[in-house]
């Protein structure tokens, strides 16, 4: 494992978890470092059994002698690791000698590539960087843009860069809630190296305009200390600076601190944000790139385009939600980063050559999974985790490819994630490589869904740019191909004959309702229920008694929400809000806000196993498959045909009704039965539990439909 040096900094964080998970796996590892002047070596070395410190000079000499140096350290290893651009530049200056073929190499990229490579010095470097991991068997990243950017400029072959979050170390002690309430001062902590690129030297511009108390505290050390202490002397009283120095473990700090602070002028994807999230707390931040991609994730504030920090810290002292929110949310998103038994690509592309795990695995192509779509989307996200359930289940741990809209939400998934959405330049390279390549794999599966859509111009143009290169790809190919259960249409006239000539060309079309059936009947096609049913008859256990207060959870449906929904609240009463899904063109906020709940109940919450069961009026399907599978009661008000056919397949038809032509008076009779009438809870629970053979026979059917694909490659 070859290491430029270390000062502490997220890159050496990343560098320890994956040295632990190689311990884990029976490697021994040796650690090279090639600079002098490292400040953190000796918190590794009891990883490591061996660690080796070159102490070049970091200088252009110094460059070429670390090269020369490292080559007896190299020449017996089984593999190499390179950590980040600056031991790449140094094995690029040799890379034949240095990195022979046939040995596994992982390179790994811990800043952007566009700006590293700015100016003259960076082209110059670019060219021995790029001769290094071209040599690559595998080239990572942990954010998404530095794989895109990576692809872009020719690192290597698209589908040899993958994003591959950094590892956080797993913690005992539970996390501190946040303060309640209005906060009379805000506390903010910043942890790292201090340099230049953290922006640190710029506090008093920052905190000159806030009016409310700060209480900032600084762990670490670094060039620019001096400076940054100079330009806190002339802050307003008010703000309060302490410097901590280089702190062992910033977790006290972390629990203490209302949010992190990162004004950094660039990132890529800081270590200190992850521990931040770990232990519930959320960031303010500067509005750079890779904050904005992060920003998505939730968990991060952004200061003003021009720098302004003050609406920032504004919101965050009165915005008591948010930081709630924060704290339950953040701990799930950051919980599989700590996780030691998470696979590591990283890891994987290290040992697999010489240790495989069975022969099975070793000779495996793989299987191709078809049009997925976000896992912010919650139903959505649901239906991709029960593919991938069903193949590993029907081929066990074989390499899995993804092609999602959103692929950077499925990152916690042990698959290869490729986009679906093209861009302004076009479809991402990797992607049109695999669609190209599509026979070298054992499969091709798509998931489950409602995506083969073409009622509406709009539709169609989303079909035909996200959703028709997937499925003219899948028909063409020489390999097994199955589409889970679907739902297919509206579809306009001209486009059917289109679409059901290339599902024609499928091995296996399952759809989920009958009306598709109907319209899209042929010899490849058969009925099946949704996936999300299986899930609700596996997972449901319903209690005894339910929560007083139903929960109304609502989408816009073509643009607009149906005024009797509007009714349907008046009548209710006192409600709570519930919403499914917050990304892109099905982010269901505007139209909860137009509600008035007493409050939203939070995803974590509503479909988690702890709690009374509530009733529940949903909109969209996967809410109210995912609030059946937690063992609430469902009134669905379905916008599509896809939400007859699972209530039908569930046997809860008196429960479905048309959300653009229902009966507000109707539903809320059904609502406060359900909340008032024990034995009908009694009735519906039975009715599930008599479909749930069916549903449960289904499900192993497309199993073995599944398990036979591989058989016939």
């Amino acid at each position: 494992m070859v290491a430029p040096w270390f000062f502490g900094g997220g890159a050496q964080a990343a560098l320890l978890g994956i040295a632990q998970k190689l311990h884990a796996a029976g490697a021994e590892t040796t650690l090279i470092v090639l600079f002098a002047g490292s400040t953190g070596v000796d918190v590794m070395r009891p990883h490591f059994a061996r660690v080796v410190e070159l102490n070049c000079s970091k200088s252009p000499a110094g460059v070429l002698a670390a090269a020369r140096t490292v080559e007896p350290h190299l020449s017996e290893v089984d593999a190499v690791y390179s950590l980040m651009r600056g031991s790449h530049l140094v094995l690029g200056l040799r890379a034949k000698t240095l990195l022979p073929s046939g040995r596994p190499f992982v390179a790994t990229f811990h800043q952007l590539p566009s700006a590293d490579s700015a100016g003259l010095r960076g082209w110059a470097e670019d060219v021995l960087v790029r001769r290094a991991v071209r040599r690559a068997t595998l080239v990572t990243a942990p954010l998404p843009r530095a794989v895109e950017e990576l692809c872009a400029a020719g690192f290597n072959e698209p589908q040899r860069i993958v994003y591959e979050p950094n590892a956080l170390a797993p913690v005992s002690e539970p996390p501190v809630a946040p303060r309640v309430g209005e906060l009379a001062s805000v506390r903010l902590f910043f942890a790292g190296r201090l340099t230049e690129q953290k922006g640190l030297d710029r506090i008093a511009a920052l905190l000159a305009e806030v009016d409310r108390p700060v209480e900032l505290r600084i762990a670490g050390a670094g060039p620019e200390e001096k400076r940054i202490r100079e330009a806190v002397v002339g802050l307003p009283q008010r703000h309060t600076v302490t410097f901590l120095g280089e702190l062992e473990d910033v977790r006290a700090q972390i629990d203490w601190c209302d949010a992190l602070f990162m004004p950094s002028r660039a990132e890529l994807n800081p270590m200190f944000l992850w521990e931040g999230r770990q232990r519930g707390r959320g960031a303010l931040t500067s509005p750079i790139p890779a904050f904005r991609d992060l920003a998505k994730d939730g968990g991060v504030i952004l200061s003003a385009e021009n720098g302004s920090i003050a609406q920032a810290v504004h919101r965050l002292a009165v915005d008591e939600d948010t930081r709630g929110k924060w704290f339950h949310d953040l701990q799930v998103v950051a919980g599989p980063l700590a996780d030691p038994e998470a696979p590591s690509r990283i890891v994987t592309g290290l040992t697999e050559a010489s240790t495989p795990q069975n022969e099975e695995e070793a000779t495996g192509r793989g299987v191709l999974i078809l049009h997925g779509y976000s896992a912010e989307n919650a139903g959505d996200g649901l239906l991709v985790r029960e593919t991938i359930s069903l193949v590993r289940e029907a081929f066990g741990h074989i390499p899995i490819t993804l092609v999602a809209a959103r692929p950077e939400t499925f990152l916690d998934l042990d698959v290869v994630t490729l986009p679906a959405v093209p861009t302004k330049r076009g479809w991402d390279p990797r992607t049109r490589s695999v669609l190209k390549g599509i026979n070298g794999f054992d499969a091709v599966i798509a998931v489950g869904g409602g995506y083969l859509r073409a009622g509406t111009l709009v539709e169609t143009l989303k079909a035909a740019l996200v959703h028709g290169p997937q499925l003219l790809a899948a028909s063409r190919a020489s390999v097994p191909t199955l589409y889970l259960p679907q739902s297919v249409g509206p579809v306009r006239p001209g486009m059917r004959s289109l679409l059901r000539r290339r599902l024609s060309k499928i091995d296996c079309v399952m759809l989920r309702d009958d009306r598709s059936v109907d319209e899209f009947s042929g010899p490849t096609v058969m009925r099946m229920p949704d996936l999300a049913t299986a899930a609700v008859v596996r997972g449901r256990r319903p209690g005894s008694e339910v929560a007083p207060v139903p929960v109304l959870s609502i989408r816009a449906v073509h643009g607009r929400v149906n005024p009797d929904i509007y009714r349907l609240a008046e009548r209710l009463g006192e409600y709570d809000g519930y919403i499914q899904s917050t990304t892109g063109g099905n982010d269901d906020r505007p139209a909860a806000s137009t509600l008035s709940p007493l409050r939203t109940v939070p995803r974590t919450e509503l479909m988690g196993s702890t709690g009374a069961p509530r009733v529940v009026v949903a909109v969209r399907l996967h809410a109210a498959l995912m609030a059946l599978a937690a063992g609430h009661y469902v009134v669905h008000l379905a916008y599509e045909r896809k939400g007859f056919g699972a209530f039908g397949d569930l046997d809860l038809d008196p429960w479905v009704h048309n959300v653009n032509r229902f009966d507000p008076v109707r539903v809320s009779e059904q609502v406060n039965v359900l909340l008032t009438d024990a034995d009908i809870r009694a009735e519906y629970d039975a009715r599930i539990e008599s479909a749930s053979v069916r549903i449960e026979a289904a499900r192993a059917a497309i199993v073995d439909r599944v398990r036979t694909m591989r058989g016939s490659a």
